[in-house]
């Protein structure tokens, strides 16, 4: 069974420099408080120089994509990193750690998409990795960026949940098998997508439980990030 939710559906915030919207803020139509083990969607639009003020985090892993612009980030663990467009990053807080984010560019606006996980365990030491996917790595298929074991070179997860990324032009498709008990939640990062019956635009979030499998076809240039849950 798949659900469709419509960006516009999503509860959104306004606060000037920044536009945010999350599927699972109270008031959007997609469950409140997430979808298995999946706790945040968010799509974040910051103006130059904004950002995040700090805030300390446990128990928690977030996924960065970064969509358009610069993204930085710095913690108390003295981390430091940069992602410009088709960055991604993991961070565990773990046992606690406080971080800030903000658009490093002065002249151009940040668009990130965060994913946020309960990790399987509680406790561990805060960690952080990135990596830079390129433009031919999701073309056509469905490329594995995050995964509990690693698999392939992709950054490691905390949680029960795997990370692929895809890019499709017109007419161009991919498979995704769902294993028995596991789940799905496909978003729409650009473009425009089919996925099985089910049309879905830029910013359009799709759960998927008690399917055995998914196909993914571009309808014009589309690009998604799909999570596959326990």
């Amino acid at each position: 069974m798949l659900w469709l939710y419509r960006s516009e559906e999503f509860a959104c915030k306004d606060q000037g420099w920044l536009k945010s919207r999350n599927a699972f803020w109270p008031g959007s139509s997609a469950p409140e408080g997430g979808f298995r083990s999946l706790r945040a969607v968010a799509t974040h639009h910051i103006e130059p120089g904004r950002g995040f003020a700090a805030q300390r985090q446990r128990d928690l892993e977030i996924i960065s994509y970064v969509v358009d612009g610069d993204f930085a980030y710095s913690d108390s663990r003295k981390n430091r990193a940069l992602l410009r467009r088709g960055g991604l990053m993991r961070m565990s807080a773990g046992s606690g750690i406080t971080h800030c984010e903000y658009n490093a560019s002065k002249s151009n606006a940040l668009q990130v998409l965060q994913l946020g996980f309960v990790p399987r365990n509680k406790g561990m030491s805060p960690t952080l990795e990135q990596l830079t996917l390129s433009g031919g790595d999701s073309a056509g298929r469905l490329c594995l960026l995050a995964s509990p074991n690693r698999h392939g070179g992709s950054l490691g997860m905390h949680a029960d949940a795997r990370l692929y990324a895809g890019s499709f032009k017109a007419g161009e498709d991919a498979w995704h098998n769902l294993c028995a008990g596991r789940h799905v939640w496909v978003q729409v990062v650009r473009g425009w997508v089919r996925i099985n019956d089910i049309q879905a635009n830029a910013g359009d979030g799709v759960a998927i439980s008690n399917e055995e499998s998914i196909r993914i076809q571009g309808i014009a240039e589309g690009e998604v990030l799909l999570v596959d849950l326990a």
